[in-house]
């Protein structure tokens, strides 16, 4: 007995794919082709069947893109009439490959490998069957191109004379990624995703664009999820003390996060098939490690690992402002908490503020023991500052050089003389030292 295998190909462009029964659309005949530059094309829209008499013919047809940004959803079913399971239903797959006009693979499925959405019992014309649906996307197609689809079906056994009726279907999905995804680190060592949603461009699901989102962490070759959520968030705050953050050795060594966006696909033949496709949104983000040397903004202010911090007993020394500084009123705290660490303020850096005109007030923690030269130098609103210090122990030439003439340095009482032979020579003539 002659085996039958029958083909029908279905496609459809820009379809709504809701979770609803379909209208069955007419057939028409198109024989495919054995070789994939003689395939005949497929228009969009349309719903093509072919029949054959052999098992294993694999047939080549073609369809061509849009003009629209998106994702190319195929659906395909293989049913296998007759027969009442047993070693069928293990041994029955279809496979389905899309190539570009240099026979390259771009998608595709083999049903031998496992991967098979569905495989189920199924009630066919009063005949007992053995149903296979699957779903595969095919993205990143470039727009207004032809591919190809090569499709083949196999009942398991060739002893076996069932009959197979093979059907397959492309749909249009609308779909973009996020955009703008940025990362904030904050003090305290937690860090602050953000990016934009695009609020219904998919109609495939019209409450966000995409249905889900992970954001992968990196770090030394190993990488895990950070967090994933509903489609609809745009904004994520990942706690420093994460175990994952941690486990990556965060925040001494450098670890980089990637968005990705899903969606969930559904067969147009069964919506049990589903598959859910992940996007990058192609920006890799990472954070400033915690190491020394490395530069850090707290309010505005710039400070340099002197020691690291991570036990307790970090030191940083003051540095500069960064551009969200914009006030008259320096305060150089006795500490600041970078990423979660507290680090005491020791000194200040070389040339640190020097030629800043806008400052007018500066406050000295009491845990600085160094000022370099030329910190404040050039500062000429500058017209009072105040030193908390006991226990500073060495200023730089030139360290308040230039400053406001009629300005005044106030310091502890108990160390009024030391501090004004410390100062000798390092301050603008006419500043005045006092407790």
């Amino acid at each position: 007995m002659k085996k039958r295998v029958n083909y029908v190909l279905c496609l459809f462009a820009v379809a709504v794919l809701l979770l609803v029964p379909k209208q069955v659309k007419a057939a028409y005949y198109k024989s495919g082709s054995d070789i994939q530059m003689n395939a005949p094309e497929i228009s969009l829209g349309n719903v093509y069947y072919r029949e054959t008499y052999t098992d294993d013919m694999k047939k080549f047809y073609r369809f061509k893109t849009g003009n629209l940004d998106g994702v190319y959803l195929i659906s395909f079913r293989t049913a296998i009439e007759g027969g009442q399971g047993g070693s069928a239903r293990a041994a029955a797959y279809s496979t389905l490959t899309v190539m570009d006009g240099y026979t390259n693979k771009v998608a595709g499925i083999d049903g031998k490998s496992g991967r098979m959405s569905i495989f189920e019992g199924y009630s066919l014309n009063d005949k007992k069957a053995l149903m296979l649906d699957a779903v595969i996307v095919a993205s990143n197609l470039n727009r207004n191109t032809d591919y190809y689809i090569q499709f083949g079906a196999y009942d398991g056994l060739k002893s076996w004379n069932y009959n197979k009726v093979s059907s397959i279907c492309v749909e249009f999905v609308p779909f973009r990624v996020a955009s703008g995804f940025a990362m904030a680190e904050n003090s305290n060592g937690d860090l602050t995703f953000t990016w934009n949603n695009i609020e219904k461009y998919n109609s495939y699901n019209s409450l966000a664009s995409f249905d889900k989102f992970i954001i992968k962490a990196y770090a030394n070759g190993n990488e895990k999820n950070i967090a994933e959520g509903n489609g609809g968030v745009n904004c994520l705050i990942v706690k420093g003390n994460n175990s994952t953050l941690r486990g990556f050795g965060y925040p001494e060594n450098t670890v980089n996060f990637e968005l990705f966006c899903g969606q969930t696909y559904y067969s147009y033949f069964n919506s049990r098939a589903s598959f859910t496709k992940m996007y990058s949104t192609g920006n890799i983000l990472f954070t400033s490690p915690l190491t020394r040397s490395s530069e850090h903004v707290v309010n505005g202010i710039k400070y340099r690992i002197r020691k690291n911090g991570s036990n307790g007993c970090g030191e940083v020394e003051a540095v500069g402002t960064d551009q969200t500084f914009n006030s008259g009123n320096l305060h150089i705290p006795e500490s600041v908490v970078i990423k979660g660490y507290n680090f005491s303020v020791t000194s200040i850096a070389d040339d640190a503020f020097a030629g800043n005109k806008s400052i007018t007030t500066v406050t000295i923690g009491k845990n600085v023991k160094k000022i370099g030269s030329r910190a404040f130098s050039g500062c000429s609103s500058l017209k009072k500052v105040r030193i908390k210090s006991k226990n500073l122990k060495k200023v730089g030439k030139k360290a308040f050089f230039t400053t406001n003439k009629k300005g005044k340095i106030k310091v502890p009482s108990s160390k009024l003389t030391g501090y004004k032979r410390l100062l000798k020579g390092k301050i603008t003539k006419g500043i005045k030292i006092m407790k």
